[in-house]
């Protein structure tokens, strides 16, 4: 007699066990494949769904979630929808698990707009928004091949003055030097954080101009803010290449956010706010703007109102403001969401001859299970069939018990779906 184990026909959903780094894994599409949309992730899946027509608005998106709702997995499925074309084998996968609406919805509108998008990837604090913003697209054109595109900006004004000195004027350029090593940096160090589109770097250029220019203030017409920048090459990406438009994904947005609510009318928060209505008013030259943090823009505002021992009302106005800006989102799985979720994980292969005798063998057992589950009325928002499909056999080899308490040791001690 032949024996058969358990994992030649039940198996773990692939790609969905390892947590995301969302740089790391941009083109990981195993990892794509194994994702289990919950509502809220379908709902937002039929939000950038929408957003892809042409002519639609609000296309900046805040997703929140605490730590291991699934944040940063299903911004590497967001991510793919952009970049990869929807017969990709892996986004049909995940394609097949939403409802027959919201899948409806991504074949119609992603079929408008089939070519890819630029992907500008970051990760945590990339330094003031408006540089990590800049730095992020030039990346992503070199990835490309594309650098070329980068519009001439001030920094490279404030290169192109540096090197004219050092080339003809010796006299001059000791004075420059002087002056940058007195702020503890080197000329090369300084063209380095120019060519990174750092701020700081351009005003400590402009300050010491006139030390070794006569008095002569640099002037620049040139671009210096990321909306700028982004509105002439999504141009040109358009009209030179085969690209759709440009998605901005920035995962663990949470420190900067915390800096941009202390001062909403601060430098960062208007660079946030003038990037989002730009990306909201893209109209054919698509721009979308994804943030990924741990609380809402309120919750950051209370930690900090509480810690400054203050009420604020023009602070609050002002933060109105900001979240106006925004679509947001809030990754919080119900109970019966967190149940199919161990069941669409937990993968049987229904076909196969193995679970049809294990079923089959054992039904009074798998019956007594569901009427026993039932009895005790844990998993409420469920019917006794619903139970036995999605519980008693959908997680099998995990008791029902198992499935019920997992969730709650998870959120108690752990990284709530993560580690569950």
């Amino acid at each position: 007699m032949t024996t058969q184990k358990l994992s030649e026909f039940i198996h773990i959903s692939p790609g969905f066990k390892a947590a995301v780094n969302l740089r790391n894994d941009q083109h990981n599409l195993r990892k794509v494949a194994g994702f289990v949309p919950t509502e809220v992730a379908r709902e937002i899946i039929l939000d950038l769904a929408k957003k892809l027509h042409p002519t639609s608005d609000l296309r900046s998106r805040i997703i929140m979630g605490t730590y291991g709702t699934g944040k940063s997995h299903l911004a590497l499925v967001l991510l793919n929808f952009f970049l990869q074309a929807l017969e990709t084998a892996e986004l049909q996968t995940v394609v097949d698990k939403l409802d027959p609406d919201t899948k409806e919805v991504l074949i119609q509108y992603r079929g408008l707009v089939p070519k890819k998008f630029l992907i500008v990837n970051l990760y945590g604090d990339e330094g003031d928004v408006a540089d990590g913003l800049m730095m992020g697209l030039r990346k992503a054109l070199e990835a490309e091949g594309l650098e070329y595109l980068l519009p001439s900006s001030a920094f490279d004004a404030a290169i192109t003055r540096i090197e004219e000195i050092e080339g003809h004027y010796s006299d001059s350029f000791a004075i420059l030097k002087t002056e940058v090593e007195q702020k503890g940096l080197s000329v090369e160090e300084l063209k380095t954080r120019l060519t990174e589109y750092q701020k700081k770097a351009f005003d400590l250029f402009r300050s010491i101009h006139p030390s070794f220019s006569a008095g002569g203030r640099f002037e620049y017409t040139t671009m210096l803010s990321p909306t700028e920048f982004y509105t002439s090459v999504v141009g040109e990406l358009k009209k030179k290449h085969e690209f759709a438009g440009i998605a901005v994904f920035w995962d663990e947005f949470g420190h900067k956010m915390g800096e941009v609510v202390k001062d909403p009318t601060g430098k960062e928060g208007l660079v946030l706010q003038e990037f989002a209505e730009c990306c909201n008013a893209s109209e054919d030259n698509q721009l979308h703007f994804y943030l990924f943090c741990h609380r809402s823009l309120k919750e950051y505002h209370d930690i900090t109102m509480n810690g400054l021992g203050a009420n604020n009302q023009q602070l609050e106005d002002d933060l109105r403001k900001i979240e106006g800006r925004f679509k947001q989102y809030i990754m919080k799985s119900t109970d019966v969401e967190t149940f199919q979720l161990i069941d669409g994980v937990i993968v049987a292969d229904e076909n196969a001859a193995g679970w049809d005798k294990l079923t089959t063998n054992h039904e009074a057992y798998f019956e007594s299970l569901v009427q026993e589950t039932a009895r005790l009325k844990y998993f409420t928002g469920f019917t006794p069939e619903e139970l036995k499909e999605t519980v008693v056999l959908g997680t099998y080899p995990l008791h029902p018990m198992s499935v019920y308490s997992l969730p709650a040791i998870s959120e108690k001690v752990a990284q709530n779906n993560r580690t569950l």
